[in-house]
């Protein structure tokens, strides 16, 4: 019994991976429970980011066959990626504050169930005891599944802001007479004139703006955010 309460804080922290990216919902040309939120920036936390490429000063002017773009920097530099940060950064803050005032809850309980274990019987200080794990277990599942619902959240607005820059990627293939695109993280090295993250930002911004907020999943009950339990008196 003795310590549930810290870990249900420690391993019900929210695994809002805000950019990292594990090689899923890349654009196709190609169009993705941890203690750890990761800040935004290239590569999983601890890891080396990838290499940038090497850009070299083009003076060509004309269509250019082939192009590059910088997915990471594509979406959180956008006003869409931007407000999808800030959304889950501030729902990360609250889940992760609720996680605390629960596990102070259940300490405080722990403590007062231990005091009082001299005054029990055996058997009743067991049922107690066990009542109260039970509880420290199935409030850290519902923590553990709120966490990744956040999650899932960041992939979803991700998704549909990719799907969203399709036409205007290919609006811009056209208009340079592209026929490929390719992800930066596998160039070694290029002419700065075939990358158009930057033109496809601003596009994007133009004409998505921060795009439509995706709805979160109707709260369930409120079994993941009620106060432990008041023991009855011994």
């Amino acid at each position: 019994m003795r310590g549930l309460a810290a870990w249900l804080v420690a391993a019900a922290l929210p695994a809002v991976a805000l950019a990292q990216d594990d090689g899923a919902n890349r654009l196709p040309i190609q169009l993705q429970s941890d203690d750890s939120q990761p800040e935004p920036g290239n590569g999983a936390v601890g890891q080396p980011a990838d290499p940038a490429p090497i850009l070299v000063p083009s003076t060509g002017t004309g269509s250019t066959p082939l192009m590059s773009i910088d997915q990471e920097r594509l979406f959180l530099e956008s006003e869409w990626g931007e407000r999808v940060q800030n959304e889950l950064a501030e729902r990360s803050r609250d889940f992760a504050e609720e996680n605390e005032r629960l596990a102070q809850e259940f300490s405080d309980e722990e403590q007062e169930l231990t005091r009082l274990r001299d005054t029990l019987s055996p058997e009743e200080f067991r049922a107690r005891a066990d009542e109260f794990d039970q509880r420290v277990v199935e409030v850290r599942r519902e923590r553990d599944s709120m966490g990744q619902e956040l999650q899932a959240l960041f992939e979803q607005e991700r998704t549909a802001f990719l799907q969203a820059s399709l036409p205007l990627l290919a609006q811009l293939m056209e208009e340079r007479g592209a026929v490929a695109v390719l992800d930066q993280r596998v160039i070694f090295v290029s002419a700065e004139a075939i990358d158009v993250t930057q033109a496809l930002i601003e596009r994007i911004n133009a004409a998505e703006g921060a795009g439509e907020p995706i709805q979160p999943p109707a709260d369930e009950d409120a079994g993941a955010g009620d106060a432990p339990a008041d023991q009855p008196e011994p």
